[in-house]
């Protein structure tokens, strides 16, 4: 039963640190996807909802591998080998590829924000 647990765990920070570049990719791609639905509505809405969207999931993806790191022990990996501190690593790189993809959604975002219409 143990087994199973960790594995679970394991799979659970392995999407954590996938979420982040994952959602941006398709935050990209529906935004260009929907660029000439838009442009002919005249309204930029969708585009917040999809950056909107894409910050929430990746900031419960970061909260996620926080919390796990909090689980396993709030200590940095250091030169150990083992279980849990690949555990702590995985989840500390969840964290930081997390807040990274955060800040690259919301610098998308700064072009719909200055730009009006079809530009």
């Amino acid at each position: 039963m143990a087994g199973k647990l960790d594995m679970s765990r394991g799979t659970i920070l392995g999407l954590a640190i996938a979420t982040g570049p994952l959602v941006w990719l398709l935050s990209f791609g529906a935004d260009f996807a929907l660029s000439g639905w838009t442009c002919g509505a005249h309204s930029r809405l969708p585009f917040f909802v999809i950056s909107a969207a894409g910050v929430l999931l990746t900031a419960l993806a970061m909260a996620l591998s926080w919390h796990e790191w909090v689980a396993i022990g709030k200590e940095w990996p250091g030169e150990s080998a083992g279980e849990v501190a690949r555990r702590r690593s995985v989840a500390i790189g969840g964290i930081g590829i997390n807040a990274l993809f955060i800040l690259v959604l919301i610098a998308q975002s700064i072009p719909i924000l200055m730009l009006r219409g079809c530009e």
